[in-house]
Order: structure tokens, then sequence, then C-alpha cells
């Protein structure tokens, strides 16, 4: 917390009436700590109220029913919690009409959010569809037990929710939900296809890089205190090239240059100002691309980075078999895609694909996009041979002339050939220290396994399911055994729901789940079969792809802002029993205001005209 602590008092509350689980309503012992806030704005008093025993929780936790309350949130010595409503049952099998910063902890209405239009997920598209990943979707389950009964809400509804709803399963959502305090209402998670590695894009995004060509097809970036092994950057990662938006973004003596024959999407680049035809000219292969490289090798001041070809994105997740197996996906996604869309055989653009392998991206063999001149490679990428080639390669990304990138880069840092999720909150977390010896960026195995931010499409098998499970992370899931007669009837493995007039039926699925330390992800439909290829899956979605899930319901500790103390140097007692005194002795910066006050704390009325007593 960025405050300076000023005071703690205990006290014993004994109220008369009111909602027991609502967060000013205070039965047991319990603490007030006073502090100088953050902000440089007065006033800039607060108070933080901490459970020490809470009689009106229980001692044990009672079961996982939706409405049985978590006792993680009235634990001793912790925060208290601040969110009302929590724990309040409702008698339909619906979320609740509850705001972000009220009721069970759950997934925000209008999430998942897709970052991405024209791709069908598990929501939107019907059976059969190209599905792109998304969040898990469940069965409806609402169980509410009362003194007398204990009733699904939702039995039959035909009903299905994304799993971080409340209307998800008991066992799945205690699994999921593995510690909700840790989770902030509001929060919002991205999960995205090579995504950046920073909250924002904004810290993974670096001015000052020096590039400069290396030997053996290489480049060498060289970035002075960027902290790269912070943002947990890692052999096979993306660089990409920002160039500018605006002059802005240049040195004096340079302009923010856009070719000409730049596509869509594209950015400028800084070059000097009185040599703009010479560098559209020469550098005009740079200018045009998407500018994306893949790193070979990674310190906390540079990297080593090559051209990265562009790749089929439906290439097989096994790799490919042969340059015929390549051409003959390509065909049969696009005629199929044409066919979707009413469009004649053809229309879409296709391109040459061998079947290769890449150095520095490593693994298998992809489908590789070639050529033999720039006309024949996808737009934002550039065609070059290396001597002895009888094809040239289509890069995102190309070798320039030195002159093309000798000032400094903004450059950014992205996952390869990998989903990153990004808190907005905790943002990009991750295990990567520096080697004091070769600075190089490793996994501290010290840390903690949950402090993982990112996934690809083949993880090993999950061990474990249960909520108490941390590794391996992240994990995939076991396939669905569906009975062949009965869609209804899960054998076992992970499905996934379809929502019909005539009930819920289950399709199996490709997940992987992944676990943060507040709550935990399960990702569908990351791979497809492919109609007529046996054995090989694959993705429709391309560079960039995401959706965002957003936190309602989460941790929110019960801080008191209002108390409108300049400088609360002292906490007291009340007589009998009554809630701490705060003794403030700044003063007021506003003409003819206060030189000193003592405020009763009351909850979350002790601010402004709210408060019942306030001696000045």
């Amino acid at each position: 917390l960025d405050v300076t602590f000023a005071d703690t008092e205990f006290f014993e509350a004994v109220p008369a009436t009111a909602d027991p689980l609502a967060p000013e309503f205070l039965r047991g012992n319990f603490a007030v700590v006073t502090a100088l806030g953050p902000t440089a704005s007065s006033p800039r008093g607060v108070a933080y109220w901490i459970n020490i025993k809470d009689e009106l929780y229980p001692d044990f936790q009672p079961g996982i029913d939706l409405y049985d309350p978590d006792i993680a949130f009235r634990l001793p010595h912790s925060l208290r919690d601040n969110i009302p409503f929590r724990w309040v049952p409702s008698f339909t099998c619906t979320e609740g009409n509850y705001r972000n910063n009220e009721g069970p902890y759950r997934i925000a209405a209008g999430f998942p959010l897709a970052l991405s239009t024209g791709l069908a997920t598990n929501a939107t598209g019907k059976s059969g569809a190209e599905f792109a990943p998304n969040l898990h979707l469940v069965s409806a389950e609402k169980i509410v037990s009362t003194s007398t009964s204990t009733r699904d809400w939702c039995a039959g509804a035909g009903v299905v929710a994304y799993e971080l709803s409340s209307l998800a399963p008991r066992e799945l959502r205690s699994a999921l939900w593995a510690d909700a305090t840790l989770v902030s209402p509001g929060e919002t998670f991205t999960v995205a296809w090579e995504g950046s590695l920073a909250a924002g894009d904004l810290r993974s995004q670096k001015t000052g890089g020096r590039v400069t060509i290396a030997d053996g097809g290489r480049m060498q970036l060289d970035a002075s205190g960027a902290n790269l092994c912070g943002l947990g950057a890692q052999q096979g990662d993306i660089v990409r090239l920002l160039g500018c938006a605006i002059n802005a973004d240049c040195a004096v003596d340079e302009t923010c240059y856009l070719h000409p024959q730049a596509p869509v999407g594209v950015s400028g680049m800084c070059i000097p100002r009185d040599k703009v035809i010479e560098f559209s000219a020469d550098c005009q292969s740079l200018l045009t691309s998407v500018r994306r490289y893949t790193i070979v090798d990674i310190t906390d001041e540079g990297a080593v980075i090559a051209p990265r070809p562009r790749t089929l994105p439906e290439t097989p997740l096994a790799g490919c078999t042969d340059t015929s197996q390549c051409e003959a996906i390509q065909e049969k996604v696009l005629s199929a895609r044409e066919d979707a869309a009413g469009q004649a055989r053809g229309t879409r653009a296709r391109h040459a694909y061998a079947c290769e392998t890449d150095g520095p991206m490593g693994g298998s063999p992809r489908c590789i996009e070639v050529c033999d001149d720039q006309t024949a490679c996808e737009l934002g990428t550039t065609c070059e041979r290396s001597p002895g080639q009888a094809m040239g390669r289509c890069l995102l990304g190309p070798m320039p002339p030195p002159k093309c990138i000798e000032r400094l880069q903004r450059y950014e840092l992205r996952a390869g050939e990998a989903f990153t999720v990004v808190s907005s909150v905790a943002g990009y977390r991750n295990r990567a220290v520096v080697d004091p010896g070769t600075k190089a960026c490793v996994v501290d195995p010290q840390k903690s396994p949950l402090l993982v931010a990112r996934f690809g499409r083949n993880e090993p098998p999950c061990a474990d399911t249960g909520g108490t499970a941390i590794s391996p992370n992240p994990c995939t899931l076991p396939p669905a055994v569906i009975d062949p007669a009965d869609c209804t009837n899960v054998i076992g493995g992970f499905a996934e729901p379809v929502a019909l007039t005539s009930g819920v039926c289950y399709r199996p699925t490709h997940a992987v789940r992944i676990r943060t330390p507040g709550v935990s992800f399960d990702v569908v439909d990351l791979s497809l079969p492919l109609d007529g290829f046996p054995g090989v899956r694959y993705s429709p979605i391309q560079f960039g792809y995401g959706f965002q899930v957003q936190v309602a319901g989460g941790g929110s500790p019960f801080i008191e802002t209002a108390i409108q103390a300049n400088l609360p140097s002292r906490l007291r007692r009340g007589l009998r029993g009554s809630l701490p005194w705060v003794i403030d002795s700044g003063s007021s910066p506003v003409a003819g205001g206060t030189r000193g006050q003592i405020i009763q704390l009351i909850g979350n009325a002790s601010g402004g005209a709210a408060a019942d007593v306030r001696l000045r």
C-alpha cells in the first residue's frame, strides 16, 4: 500500500440490528488503522478496517453452495470485505441484478468481450462452425439452501452460462475461484493470441532500442535499462518495430514517413528529413512490412532477433507433413469459407506454401509462405530469397539495409505462438529473473507456479482439476467422451455444452486451464478437427485475436477514504464500546477552515455531511 501509517486501535463491536453480512455491520473484535493516502490533494486521511474475530461468520467453511459465506472474506488480520449483498440468495435461474461492486464473485455482465470480429465462438456459432477460442460454457446450476430445503433453481431449465458465472456448478466455482479476495471488482483479464506482455500494451512498448545487423541472418537489439526479463520475454517471442504515428514520435531532424505502398495497419517510420526520397526507395521492404521478428536469444538488456516468416494460420498443430498437405489445407479452408459467405470459389487469395522448419521459431515443420517475387506475398510481408534457395520466403519483417535502422527504434515485445493473460491490475505475471552471471532471463523455481500469464495450444495434461492443484500450470484438460447415441450423456472428460430447444447437448473441445493466484480460466476451442484430414487439428485465429473477461463482486477492502481528515494522527476508543474516534491534527486548506477535529468512525458514512458526529 502506497500510504504512510499513523495509528491503530482495537475495539469490540456489539451492534443493534442490521443485515448480518453487510460490510459496515460489525459484531466481534476489530481494528482500525489510519494513514495518509498517496493523493496530493487534501484531505488525505484514510482508515482501514481489519478483521480480528468476526462473530457473524462461521469458524469453518459451511459448504460450497453459492450463498454459503466464504470465510476467506473474514479471515483474522485481513482487510474487511466491502462488497454488499454478497451472500443474499435469489430464487430464480438468473445472475441477479447486481452492479460490479455488489453480489457474489462472478464474471461481469456483457463479458467475455470479443476483441476480434467475424469469428464464431461457443456463444455465437452454431454446431459445426469454425469456433474461435473463448471462455468455457457450462450447464447452469443454482443451488440455494434454506432452513427447510435445498433446491437447484436451474434444474431442467436448459440454461448455459460461463464457468465464472454465479450460475456455474458449485464444485467448478470452488475449483476456479481459488481466492476471490485476490481479484478486484472491475479487474479485466485480456486473453490474446501473441498478445502484449503488459497491461494496456504500454509497459511492453519501449523507446531507445538500437538495432544493428549481426552475422548469420540475425539482428541485435541493444536496450540498456529496458528490463526485458521483468517483462517475461523469452526465446521464440516477438519483437515488433513500432515505427511512428506522428512527427512528435521522432527526433527533431526526422520526419514520420508513411510509405505510399504500406498496407492498412502498417505504421510509418522515422527517417531523416533531408533523405525522404532516398530512404523511401532503399528501405521500402521495411517501410511496407508489419516488422515482426523472432527472439533467438534474450537478456535483460538486449536480444538477438531474426526475420519471422508468415505461416499458414491453419497449419496443423502437430506440424505439417509435406507441401501438398499445406496447399490442400489452404484450399479446403478457403473454399469452405467462400461457400459459407456465398462467394465463388477462388474469390479469396491463395498463396504458395512449403512445409519447412524455421530455426528461430523452433518446433515442428510449418506451412511457410513462399514466393518468387513480391506479388506472391500477403500484404504486410516482403519476399526475400537466401542464396541457393529456389524460392524465397514471405517475411513479416525483412533484413533491411543498415542505414534503415541506424536511428533509435521504438519497439514492443509480444508472446510468440502463445496466448497471454494480462490483468488490468496485476499486469503480465511471470517468474522470470536475471541470471547475475550471464544477464540471461531465467525462470525462478522458488516463485509460485501460479505466476504464469501465457499458454500455448500444446500444454501437458492436467494431473488434477481440483481447486487445490497448482501444477502443471497451464495444462490441457482431458478430452470428452460422449455417448454417440445420446449427446446429453458425457461419459467422461471435458465437454462443451450447446443449448438446444430440447435441452442441453454436449460436444468435444480442446481446452486448456490456466491458474492465477485468484482465479483460473478454462479456454476452449483452441483447435478444431479439419474434415477430410484425419488427425489434423487447426485454428482459424490470427495474430491479435483475443477476448476480455471482467470480474464482478471480487475482493474489495473496506477502506474509508471519505473521513475528511487532513492529518489523522491518533485513534481513540469511544465510551461504552462505541466505535473509534479519529483525532485529526491537520488544518483545512480552505480559507476559514478548521484547525483540528475529531471524527467518529461509523462505517461508510464517516465522511462529509453524512457523518453523525464530527467535533471541531
